[in-house]
């Protein structure tokens, strides 16, 4: 990713960011990041929230810890929006495209879209026309398309996830990567996981017969009811959008390590999602743009 930009938009952000991050390049032999290679912007004003306290510090620091992770050699620009309305966040997208910050443009935030086909008609053509913007320049503007499968269990509906859904947008699903004794691939299957609890808590008495919990989480997917299939989905079945585009493991079972600060303490622990597939996949998409010389 040498000579590449990968720009991240989060909100409120963490303000341990930098140490955090610097602390997992140091246990993973990454690059430090430095004011040559990382840089928080503020698009939409001061982030109203102090230090880690709104709940997207562990978002701001697998993005960014694991976009450096796949594309070490990238800068990293982090666009922190004010709070997590759509309208900061779709201004901090439209920033990241008009400044031509970088190629690619990681976002790891969505809503059923469904949700706002019937409560805000109008957010629907602001994210897709920002989209097609992004497209125009040539800036891959990447969406997580959501943890919640069809969304059935969430809304009592299928739906897919905006903005990922977007004719102009990547839609970066989730993969469980299974991996060989010697790291090489397995097996990679869609990310969905059942649960199925067979032991109560401490002190662990059977559960007899097993208490078959079902759909916990999984990647997002499936068939758009707003946009119409794209010229590029042409050899697809059907009339409308198909969701997602490409995916990269999600599986928080198996998960990814970051490093995060809360409380005064930091630590390490595992995460999984869209929320990581976006940030990694974006990594690629900018050592894909290296390779290719185009921007």
């Amino acid at each position: 990713g040498t000579g590449q930009t990968v720009v991240i938009v989060d909100a409120y952000g963490s303000d341990t960011i930098t140490t955090d991050a610097n602390t997992f390049a140091e246990i993973n032999g990454l690059p430090p990041l430095t004011a040559s290679n990382f840089n928080i912007y503020y698009p939409t004003g001061p982030t109203n929230c102090g230090g880690n306290t709104c709940g997207w510090d562990v978002e701001t620091s697998l993005d960014v810890e694991w976009s450096h992770t796949v594309a070490p050699g990238a800068n990293i620009a982090l666009l922190l929006s004010a709070d997590n309305s759509f309208t900061n966040l779709d201004l901090s997208v439209l920033y990241g495209i008009e400044t031509g910050l970088g190629p690619v443009i990681s976002n790891s935030y969505g809503i059923g879209e469904i949700v706002l086909e019937i409560e805000d008609p109008a957010e629907l053509t602001v994210q897709n026309t920002l989209n097609e913007l992004g497209a125009a320049l040539g800036v891959s503007v990447n969406f997580s398309s959501g943890d919640d499968g069809d969304f059935s269990y969430a809304y009592g509906v299928t739906t897919v996830s905006m903005p990922a859904a977007s004719p102009y947008a990547t839609g970066v699903g989730g993969t469980s990567l299974f991996l060989n004794s010697n790291n090489s691939i397995k097996l990679q299957t869609g990310w969905g996981n059942n649960l199925t609890r067979i032991a109560l808590a401490t002190p662990n008495p059977p559960v007899i017969p097993p208490d078959i919990i079902g759909f916990y989480a999984g990647a997002g997917g499936g068939t758009s009811a707003v946009w119409p299939k794209p010229a590029y989905q042409g050899s697809l079945p059907g009339s409308w959008r198909l969701v997602p585009d490409i995916a990269y493991v999600a599986d928080p079972y198996t998960g990814a390590e970051f490093v995060d600060t809360e409380g005064g303490e930091q630590f390490i622990s595992v995460v999984g999602g869209t929320s990581l597939a976006c940030p990694m996949f974006s990594g690629m998409w900018a050592i894909s743009t290296q390779a290719a010389g185009t921007w």
